[in-house]
């Protein structure tokens, strides 16, 4: 597999040729561009590996930042794969646009890209890796396509300002409703945004809250968990600093580890008849926790 670089430049239109005659504008419409329409000058640098198929996956993004669109070829070789890292680090990246070719997106793609605001994932896509977004702090929405099938873990985790991620409806494994990341089926929250804030009603279709879903939504401030909920995952709730109160539904059966780990605002949790398992560290340093009232059903608190 051979290794390049790549510099892909695009221009607007430049009008000015048609003032002259053909033979200046043919010698001076190169400095005219130059000098003449700078700021419409838009440049992406890209390392690359050539997969030897007609295709090639981006390596490492070498540009200036700013927003930047990939293409959807290079050097002729057809641009489906984001790989690891490429984007790392690349904090003065505000936007980038995905072309439709694209089919995977590596493992911390873009991981600590803390200027980028949006990001809309294009259908074509199938895999989004594991921390793709990781730390992205100003990313405020994601748009994911239809064709999305697996969404690595910790994804979009640290993305602090994120209030909002909207699933294309025709997407067969996952979906969202008020900006939450659910399953298809609505049945399992994935993740809740960390910028969400306010009060936060969890739907009634829900029966599980996955691990993580509400990780670090330090501006929620109550949360309504309903009957129709079994179970609560490991760390589910874990940072939610602002978190004041939350109501238990009374189906739940388990509490995971580390649930509500880091709740330094909850005052009071009442766990319902139907728990019988509180897993390790579940009220880990909730510092203003002054009382919590568990039922007789619970057998086991780790």
């Amino acid at each position: 597999m051979k290794t390049k670089s790549a510099f892909v430049r695009t221009t607007s239109p430049n009008t000015m040729a048609g003032r002259f005659g053909t033979v200046c504008a043919t010698r001076l419409l190169p400095l005219l561009l130059f000098l003449l329409l700078p700021a419409a000058v838009q440049a992406q640098d890209f390392t690359y590996n050539d997969n030897g198929n007609g295709t090639c996956t981006i390596t490492k993004y070498i540009g200036s930042g700013g927003a930047v669109t990939i293409p959807n070829t290079i050097d002729g070789l057809l641009v489906t794969d984001i790989g690891e890292e490429a984007f790392r680090w690349s904090t003065s990246l505000t936007s980038v646009t995905i072309p439709t070719s694209v089919t995977n997106i590596g493992d911390e793609a873009f991981a600590y890209c803390s200027g980028l605001t949006s990001v809309t994932i294009p259908d074509g896509v199938t895999s989004i890796g594991v921390e793709a977004f990781f730390d992205c702090s100003g990313l405020t929405n994601v748009t994911i396509g239809a064709s999305v099938t697996s969404i690595g873990d910790y994804a979009l985790e640290y993305c602090t300002s994120l209030t909002a991620i909207t699933v294309d409806p025709l997407n067969s494994i996952y979906s969202s409703v008020g900006g939450v990341l659910f399953d298809n089926s609505r049945t399992t929250l994935i993740q809740c945004p960390e910028g969400k804030a306010g009060n936060y009603t969890i739907p009634d279709s829900v029966t599980s809250i996955g691990s993580w879903a509400f990780f670090i939504c330090t501006s929620l401030t109550s949360v309504t968990i309903p009957d129709s909920v079994t179970s609560i995952g490991v760390e589910a709730f874990f940072d939610c600093s602002g978190l004041t109160n939350v109501t238990i539904g009374t189906s739940v059966t388990s509490i995971g580890e580390e649930v509500f780990s880091g709740c330094s605002s909850l005052t009071s949790v009442t766990i319902p008849d139907s728990v019988t398992s509180i897993g390790d560290s579940a009220f880990y340093y909730c510092t203003s926790l002054t009382r919590v009232t568990i039922s007789d059903s619970v057998t086991s608190i780790v």
